[in-house]
């Protein structure tokens, strides 16, 4: 039965077979934190910020390296047409920038 709840996500989304409790995964756990915010449903802010806690990093302890890495998102988008008068011909107009920081998987137990 699908949920009602906002932002409400069910790993069995994925149907069987999609998740095992394999040591081969490299993967042990992440967190995932998001907020939006908007004015007047003309303008929006966003955000989100992710950790991800890699087996591989564990291998790096001993050199002081954390064995989590966190990356984050922010946007902004405005509905230029209804902030400003623009000319007849234009009758919708969005703008939007985001950024975001990612990273790139590292070989498991690669780097002794």
């Amino acid at each position: 039965m699908p949920s009602t709840e906002v932002n409400f996500f069910d790993s069995r989304a994925g149907g069987s077979g999609t998740l095992n409790s394999s040591t081969t995964s490299n993967w042990d756990r992440a967190a995932l934190a998001t907020a939006q915010i908007g004015w007047k449903d003309m303008v929006y802010i966003d955000g989100s910020y992710r950790v991800d806690w890699y087996r591989a990093f564990r291998q790096f302890k001993n050199r002081g390296t954390a064995d989590h890495y966190g990356y984050f998102s922010v946007g902004a988008n405005a509905i230029v047409s209804q902030l400003v008068k623009l000319p007849e011909w234009v009758s919708y107009l969005k703008y939007r920038a985001s950024y975001s920081e990612v990273g790139n998987s590292i070989p498991t137990y690669g780097i002794l």
